[in-house]
């Protein structure tokens, strides 16, 4: 786990940018691994507050964006294993059918 030690108010120009690229890279980790991304996440994997996450704004899109490319992702594979079932189950029945003809 990577910890940050940033100050109550990021003051300076260098402490927003090693914030961005810890966001990035823990985002990649998340995404890498499958993990839920969150704010809630994202802040303890870094030891931060979300209050700090929430107020740089880049860092708030790049971990919105992140989590909703997700969802998205999470979605269309689930709809992909049910189409994918569905499919086998009409496979199944077809054979059925074709074992039922070729029996008379």
């Amino acid at each position: 786990m990577e910890v940050l030690i940033l100050s109550d108010k990021q003051v300076t120009k260098k402490e927003r940018l090693q914030l961005i690229n810890s966001v990035d890279r823990v985002l990649s980790e998340l995404h890498d691994t499958g993990e839920t991304i969150d704010f809630r996440i994202v802040s303890e994997r870094l030891g931060v507050a979300r209050s700090t996450l929430y107020r740089n704004l880049i860092v708030r899109e790049k971990i919105s964006a992140a989590r909703d490319r997700s969802k998205l992702q999470t979605n269309i594979l689930s709809t992909l294993q049910d189409k994918i079932e569905d499919l086998e189950t009409r496979v199944f029945f077809l054979e059925k059918k074709i074992e039922e003809f070729s029996a008379h």
